[in-house]
């Protein structure tokens, strides 16, 4: 049985039956351009599953809830969530393709619940008993990327915990004037309170930590990218033998 299509001859290059690829649609393969590009389709095309799981886990989640066990609902709320920060990670991929920088998506939220959640989530990881969470008394409603403070605060106590020995870990998040402040310390107690002079972040993009442990320095650098979609900025200090993280973000309002 023969091909449904026509074999193609003949054809030479530049004649006028050829078929041209603009230079600037498809990189070169093994460039960093083609990288780039693939990177970002294959989160585009990982998205598409992703938001299926999401969807069907909520209606999971909303039609049984009541009536599974309370380690199977925490089980099931704990899956949606990762499900969906990983969603919001590829998303980030996809908007540094596109745009060359990170996007938040604000709205109406509390970022005292927002960081509480995050921390829980977090527990899973290291012993309920090394992490403590201060919630000021501030009013912390206001026009927040949930996700974007999720991630920072999720990248930071995995920062904290890999780096901390153990030493017990401080999260604590308020208002200063409009400004959202949030602070992971570790180690010392004596350790400060950050100092303008020692923002991080490499400004060219993440990289691969010097040690090898995947993620590390690319975790840092996404959080100083979101925080600088939100218009603020991170400082850290290290004294000592722990560290304090200090996270700026202003609030997103339409």
């Amino acid at each position: 049985m023969g091909s449904r299509f026509p074999a193609v001859t003949g054809v030479e290059p530049g004649s006028a039956g050829a078929v041209r690829l603009p230079g600037d649609t498809i990189a070169a393969p093994g460039s960093r351009a083609a990288t780039a590009q693939v990177t970002a389709a294959i989160a585009h095309e990982v998205r598409t599953p992703l938001a299926v799981a999401l969807m069907y886990l909520s209606l999971v989640e909303q039609e049984a809830g009541a009536y599974l066990s309370d380690s199977l609902r925490d089980g099931l709320s704990l899956a949606r969530g990762e499900v969906a920060r990983v969603d919001r990670l590829l998303g980030n991929l996809v908007d540094l393709h596109r745009l060359g920088h990170l996007t938040v998506r604000p709205a109406l939220v509390d970022a005292g619940r927002v960081v509480s959640d995050a921390v829980r989530g977090a527990l899973r990881d290291v012993s309920a008993s090394q992490v403590t969470v201060e919630i000021g008394g501030a009013d912390l409603n206001d026009w927040w990327d949930a996700g974007a403070v999720e991630q920072i605060v999720h990248n930071l106590l995995a920062y904290a915990v890999h780096n901390g020995d153990g030493e017990p870990i401080a999260v604590a998040v308020d208002r200063n004037r409009d400004d959202l402040r949030l602070s992971i310390r570790y180690g010392d107690d004596d350790v400060g309170a950050g100092t303008p002079g020692a923002t991080f972040g490499d400004r060219r993009g993440p990289r691969k930590a010097a040690n090898g442990a995947s993620g590390s320095d690319a975790g840092l650098w996404l959080v100083r990218a979101l925080a600088s979609a939100h218009d603020g900025d991170v400082v850290i200090d290290t004294p000592g033998a722990g560290a304090v993280f200090m996270v700026r973000l202003r609030p997103q309002r339409p």
